[in-house]
């Protein structure tokens, strides 16, 4: 049975409750070299599901087994042991795109079609009329869907999916849905990030993530202003790609005149934020909803104390003052500013939680042990 990371929190702040994990052997009857396994997403890019389907193009054991695609991109993205397979048109708003990826599939013919986000569920789908024999898997990344074109997209998956893979049992269970389901561990990595030397208390602040509406950056420029206004001169830098907020966030800051507060970065390697980790003290984000949030488990590592809304999974694995302070009030930010404050006059509090906080990822899956060992069991 597969180990899903949601399995691995403590208890107490489950309260017991779980998934129920899925495992097949495969076709009666078929070879295990003649089964393929194909995994869609919409395009190579920063998002979170993304990244860790990327992944697995480093994954040593799946070699003409398992293969990634990407709906838009002319150039495959090449990992250590396997590269991804592209439609060779750019832009998911491109329908020579959707129709070279269908093409694909239908001379290729894979056993099992893993859709991550609906513009890959769209395809699927298609495959399916096409293809009735295949094995739909319907890969969940969120807790809510953005549009009534996702919502839809989702409901007609789940009718016509296998089974569900969930980024989290937040999103698993926003499914309500009676198909065999199983929670993958979205943590990308385990870092083993030892801190040099103890690291001073201060009001600095970073972010990463694409800057888009669901992330609610907008919020954290508001709590860098609110401790600004009580006198504690907060910073806050913000890297990762533009969602269509970018400039939104920079004219809000720009009224409220704290340029040399609050700066925008693009996107950085992961390289970079671990060690760009040592100059701050707290991870922001006050997202309005979320998945797993890849983003926040990687910022506890680095030796970050999250400040953050509990929202998808952040909920199951942030605990106020245990290994987070929690904006449970985004109405009302100066009770979370409280806590701040007081972690920023108590050195021992603040290495009490961050100490918690790295530890809280110890002995956890990754995302391609897990899902290697999902494939496996198809396979």
């Amino acid at each position: 049975m597969l180990t899903a990371v949601s399995r691995l929190y403590n208890a107490r702040h489950r309260n017991g409750e779980a998934i129920p994990a899925y495992g097949y052997s495969g076709h009666k009857g078929l070879r295990a070299k003649f089964m393929k396994v194909f995994h869609l997403i919409p395009r190579h890019q920063s998002g979170g599901a993304e990244l860790a389907a990327a992944s697995m193009l480093d994954e040593p054991g799946l070699s003409g087994r398992f293969s990634l695609m990407a709906i838009s991109g002319r150039l495959p993205l090449v990992g250590k042991h396997s590269r991804s397979i592209v439609s060779g048109y750019d832009g998911v708003n491109n329908p020579l795109g959707y129709l070279m990826i269908l093409g694909i599939l239908l001379k290729a013919k894979p056993d099992y079609l893993v859709c991550s986000l609906w513009r890959s569920c769209l395809v699927g789908l298609l495959y399916k009329v096409f293809n009735p024999k295949v094995r739909l898997v319907f890969f969940r990344h969120n807790e809510r869907c953005q549009h009534f074109v996702e919502s839809i997209t989702q409901r007609l998956s789940l009718w016509a999916c296998w089974c569900v893979l969930a980024d989290s049992l937040t999103s698993a269970k926003s499914l309500n849905t009676k198909k065999y389901t199983l929670v993958i561990s979205f943590l990308l990595n385990r870092y083993h990030v030892a801190p040099s030397r103890p690291k001073p208390v201060d009001a600095s602040f970073i972010f990463w993530g694409c800057a888009k509406r669901q992330k609610r950056v907008d919020r954290a420029i508001d709590f860098i202003h609110k401790l600004n206004m009580r006198g504690v001169g907060a910073t806050l830098k913000v890297y990762g790609s533009d969602g269509g907020e970018l400039q939104n966030l920079k004219d809000q800051v720009a009224r409220i005149g704290l340029e040399d507060k609050i700066s925008f970065h693009g996107v950085v390697p992961h390289t970079f934020l671990m060690d760009a980790a040592a100059d701050y003290s707290f991870y922001l984000q006050l997202s309005q909803y979320e998945g797993f949030s890849m983003s926040t488990a990687e910022a506890m590592q680095f030796g970050l104390l999250p400040v953050v809304t509990p929202v998808g999974e952040i909920g199951n694995y942030c605990i106020d003052n245990e290994n987070a302070i929690v904006v449970t009030d985004v109405g009302d930010l100066d009770k979370s500013i409280d806590k701040v404050m007081a972690v920023l006059g108590s050195q021992s509090c603040f290495d009490r939680l961050v100490g918690n906080s790295a530890t809280t990822w110890s002995g956890c899956g990754t995302y391609r042990e897990e899902f290697t060992a999902f494939i496996e069991s198809l396979l």
